[in-house]
């Protein structure tokens, strides 16, 4: 790691403490990338949230918030490019788990054709020559990817600068995730409540994981069922809190006490 100078050092330091007051999960990610910007003059950049399949990072993204990029460039990227992301591939994900990081400059050699073209009609034409992202490891079920993209995004300053700032931004993004149920539902089952945590609908479900809506249902009602709970909201409130949800037990009025 090259040696910061103070000023470099008090800017990082202010990108942080931006980071680590956010209040919910989207001010999180919306205020690091206004701050990136502010404080270390990255113009553009993307927060994306994936959905993690253990062990290995995650490869299907389910949301993003986009800084300094066109207007409507993640809708475009959901509706036909999202499965094709080059940083999604098999190199990236070993990319991802041996470095934390990947950048599409040195994955673009061995991506297979759908990838290339990703790069090639979909980054370059809104004028993204590169883009380099850093995994932050969520924990549970949900990880985020930092993406830093433009014309110099393969520069070594920008590398360690942000490689810096991932193990305290990891720790801002733990603080708003789900803390989930360990070793009591299956991975299929786990997805699904961790977004169902998030807000998503049995449709918008089913589009994420790219399996059928009734399959969506089958997966709640065995997560409930072994759960013991009772419908899909104490099944979001019990996954994002990371305990079972007890309801108290209720007295009728006029009854015998």
């Amino acid at each position: 790691m090259t040696q910061r100078d103070p000023t470099e050092r008090r800017r990082t330091a202010a990108v942080l403490e931006t980071a680590d007051a956010a209040r919910s999960l989207n001010e999180f990610v919306t205020v690091t990338l206004a701050a990136l910007e502010e404080h270390l003059g990255f113009r553009h950049s993307v927060f994306m949230l994936s959905l993690a399949e253990r062990p290995h990072p995650g490869l299907m993204a389910f949301a993003g918030v986009q800084h300094g990029l066109r207007p409507h460039v993640l809708e475009e990227y959901f509706e036909r490019w999202g499965r094709f992301d080059a940083l999604t591939g098999t190199a990236a994900r070993a990319a991802f788990t041996r470095d934390g990081r990947a950048s599409v400059a040195g994955l673009y050699p061995a991506l297979e054709p759908s990838r290339r073209r990703y790069v090639d009609e979909f980054l370059r034409r809104n004028g993204d020559r590169e883009q380099f992202s850093f995994r932050l490891f969520g924990g549970g079920w949900t990880e985020g990817y930092l993406t830093l993209t433009g014309e110099d995004g393969d520069a070594r300053r920008d590398h360690e600068l942000i490689g810096s700032l991932v193990p305290s931004l990891t720790a801002s993004l733990q603080r708003h995730l789900p803390r989930g149920l360990d070793g009591v539902l299956s991975a299929r089952e786990s997805q699904v409540a961790e977004l169902l945590s998030h807000g998503f609908g049995n449709r918008e479900i089913a589009a994420v994981m790219r399996i059928e809506e009734d399959t969506v249902k089958k997966h709640l009602h065995s997560a409930t069922t072994k759960l013991g709970l009772h419908g899909r909201t104490q099944l979001a409130v019990s996954w994002s809190r990371g305990a079972v949800l007890e309801l108290p037990a209720l007295r009728i009025a006029g009854s015998d006490r």
